[in-house]
């Protein structure tokens, strides 16, 4: 179910790893209960799936805010072009 009135959701869409965290399995779980129409996906291509947080809140009955975007991990370490000597 999906509901109808989008518009208090503006978070950004999320992927399944985000989801994972939150529910504490795998992202081939999340993969599966996507597929098995558990939880409302949007399909993007082939292979991209990505999540609308407050769908999926409501589908599992989660609260509604605990599904949050992750913040792009840094890298570790600078880039191999900025360590070379000029």
């Amino acid at each position: 179910l999906i509901p109808s009135d989008t518009s208090e959701d503006l978070r950004p869409l999320v992927r399944a790893a985000t989801i994972a965290d939150v529910c504490s399995v795998t992202t081939r779980a999340i993969s599966l209960w996507a597929q098995n129409g558990l939880i409302p996906c949007i399909r993007i291509g082939n292979k991209t799936v990505r999540f609308v947080p407050g769908h999926v809140e409501m589908a599992l009955g989660l609260p509604h805010g605990i599904i949050r975007p992750q913040m792009q991990k840094k890298e570790a370490h600078p880039p191999d072009r900025l360590l070379e000597k000029r």
